[in-house]
């Protein structure tokens, strides 16, 4: 993602991943994309996330 909006043409290799390093990578990369987006993150959860609680509370 660094090197696309850099504008380099640069492909890359993943390397092997011990097991035990796996979930707290994975959890990083995925907070990383949520901060590298946070503006439309942001967005989407005005967008979904508020409407629902209320028609709850108008239902009720």
């Amino acid at each position: 993602m660094l090197a696309r909006r850099a504008g380099l043409p640069a492909q890359a290799v993943g390397a092997p991943t011990a097991g035990y390093y796996w979930p707290s990578a994975m959890i990083r990369e995925f907070v990383a994309i949520l901060y590298d987006h946070r503006v439309t993150h942001a967005v989407l959860l005005v967008l979904f996330a508020v409407p629902i609680p209320l028609a709850l509370l108008t239902v009720g």
